[in-house]
């Protein structure tokens, strides 16, 4: 019958949208995994930055050094 044809579909697409549903959250939940993924690799970065520019002044202290021994040798 027309009632059990509609019921049918109607089930089906209920069902195919909670599939979807549930494909849509699991990309949510994959897309803010990155997103904080991609937040803590940023802060090391910066963290590294922050180490390369105190290594350069080191280097640049110890290049000072070394020239100052130069000229009393």
């Amino acid at each position: 019958s027309n009632a059990a044809s509609a019921s049918e579909v109607t089930s089906q697409s209920s069902t195919a949208a909670m599939a979807g549903r549930a494909q849509v959250d699991e990309t949510v939940t994959a897309i803010n995994l990155m997103v904080s993924k991609v937040q803590i690799t940023s802060t090391e970065v910066q963290g590294l930055a922050v180490m390369a520019t105190d290594i350069s002044k080191v280097l640049d202290v110890i290049r000072a050094i070394a020239e100052q021994t130069n000229l009393l040798a």
